[in-house]
């Protein structure tokens, strides 16, 4: 079984209340969480799933830049 849980957060960095708030319960509920900034905005995708290989999510994540 796979998936991925995708959140879309505005907010204007990790540190933003909400979205700090947001990653953790990703973090907390995922063996794996990301965190995507969509440029030009100021919204954040978070995304978790099981397992520890990847999605492939290049054609999803095409022009958002990955954070730490």
């Amino acid at each position: 079984m796979g998936g991925v849980v995708a959140l879309n957060v505005g907010g204007l960095s990790l540190d933003d209340p909400v979205v700090a708030a947001v990653c953790a319960t990703f973090a907390e509920a995922f063996p794996t969480a990301e965190v995507a900034r969509v440029p030009g905005t100021r919204n954040l995708l978070v995304l978790g799933w099981h397992g520890a290989r990847r999605p492939d999510l290049e054609g999803a994540l095409a022009g958002h830049e990955l954070l730490p």
